[in-house]
């Protein structure tokens, strides 16, 4: 599963969220991040697969350094 993540240049997330859960009916929903935020579509990590947004949002962070950016357990 992907979900929407807005972060920082150091990687901490600002705002997490399922972008299907933002389009219900008729009303389909945007998110413009703030200036110096980043904003991607990121894979949750195994661990946290089935489990709702709120029990990991606080567990995780952007790994920014490399290539891809990609959410990990935060250290």
């Amino acid at each position: 599963m992907q979900v929407a993540v807005s972060y920082d240049n150091t990687g901490a997330i600002k705002l997490l969220f399922d972008p299907a859960q933002m389009r219900k009916a008729k009303l389909d929903i945007g998110y413009e991040p703030a200036p110096g935020e980043n904003h991607r579509l990121l894979d949750i990590p195994q661990q946290f697969q089935g489990k709702p947004l709120n029990e990991f949002a606080h567990s995780l962070h952007v790994h920014t350094s490399g290539g891809q950016p990609r959410l990990e357990v935060r250290k």
